[in-house]
């Protein structure tokens, strides 16, 4: 095992390393963090982190089955970089893509905007192996699309944020590249105008890849949508989706190649050196306008959000205000919608308990917040 400075931080070369360290953990009373290259939060006081980082390559990759495997530690920039090689995919982009790991990227479980059209991380992630509380080495899953014998615990363990085990490997499915991946973008000052020209070709008919808003607060606003198929279908469904921004909003569209994208849709926005904490919003697209509304009026600078208005589910990035944080959760409850923020515990239900004592019966692991994992 290898050591960080005033507060070590493991970072095992092994599985068999990963088993001794949740070993020496035990012995010492401590709390495990499991992480990957700390692209999220830190590890919370009391709690000594897990780096899966050297944890890193390639195990399988075949291309013809379209299936990847390899290490938890390894980089998802460059699984991007491997996959584009034979002209594949990973189709997944979520908040901080391709930052992390692939272990970070199935522990989160957060999926972007993309899961619309190709569906969610979990359906794509085929197999796992992964060391539970007690020191555990399970495989679970296999490396074929159809596997239906047992229960599924692959699942169970994707979006788990590091509660259950530290994940040391895992197999998707990858997919072929769109022939054509075209993003067409307006950009205004005035969010709400913007909003209804989104809302309008999310609901048209075109049957977009994605429809993303994104913001700060007092600034500019960009609506991409992004157009995947045949290079005759993404034109004609430019010319619809160019009437119908037209029609709704009049401003002028740009076209980004697909790859330029997630540059432009972090929603990271301009910190000026303060800390920024990340919530999730979940609520109806119907009710897009009204959380707008709601993020602006309690939160008016300093914040930067990124919308899915297909799904409805908002990425807000902040600097920290406990009171921000319950105006804007009692906001969202009334217009029937939840607020998730990073880094926050929350009560666990009774089955959600005796799962978590079936892989970490002496409570190893953290507490559940956002992004374990990473």
């Amino acid at each position: 095992m290898k050591g960080g400075s005033e507060r070590a931080v493991a970072v095992p070369e092994s599985v068999a390393d990963v088993v001794d360290h949740l070993a020496e953990a035990e012995r010492r009373g401590d709390r495990v963090w499991p992480g990957g290259l700390g692209t999220r939060e830190p590890a919370p006081e009391g709690a000594r982190a897990l780096s899966t980082r050297a944890l890193d390559g390639v195990v399988e990759y075949e291309a013809a089955d379209l299936t990847f495997t390899a290490q938890a530690g390894t980089p998802v920039a460059d699984i991007v970089e491997i996959l584009a090689e034979r002209n594949q995919w990973l189709p997944f982009d979520p908040v901080g893509w391709p930052d992390g790991t692939l272990g970070g990227l199935v522990a989160s479980g957060v999926s972007g905007p993309l899961s619309m059209s190709y569906g969610m991380v979990r359906d794509h992630v085929l197999g796992l192996s992964v060391v539970t509380g007690d020191g555990r080495v399970l495989r679970l899953g296999g490396k074929v699309v159809k596997n239906v014998a047992g229960f599924d615990l692959v699942k169970l363990l994707v979006g788990s944020r590091g509660t259950l085990g530290v994940i040391t490997s895992a197999t998707l499915r990858v997919f072929p590249r769109p022939d054509v991946d075209r993003v067409l973008q307006a950009r205004a000052t005035d969010a709400r105008a913007l909003l209804l020209a989104g809302r309008a070709v999310a609901t048209g008919p075109v049957m977009a890849a994605s429809v993303v808003l994104s913001g700060e607060g007092g600034g500019e606003a960009a609506l991409s949508v992004r157009l995947h198929g045949s290079g005759a279908t993404v034109d004609a469904d430019e010319r619809t989706v160019r009437r119908v921004v037209a029609g709704a909003f009049g401003g002028e569209v740009v076209i980004h190649p697909g790859s330029t994208l997630q540059a432009r849709t972090d929603g990271g926005g301009a910190s000026g050196g303060m800390p920024r904490t990340r919530a999730r919003v979940y609520a109806l697209p119907t009710r897009a306008r009204e959380i707008l509304d709601l993020i602006g009026s309690v939160a008016a600078g300093g914040v930067s959000w990124v919308v899915d208005l297909q799904r409805g589910e908002w990425h807000v990035s902040m600097t920290p205000d406990e009171q921000v944080f319950s105006a804007m959760a009692r906001g969202a409850a009334r217009l029937g919608a939840s607020v998730s923020v990073e880094g926050t515990s929350r009560t666990h239900g009774p089955i959600e308990d005796r799962i978590r004592r079936v892989f970490d019966p002496r409570g190893l692991f953290g507490r559940g917040g956002e992004d374990v994992q990473t």
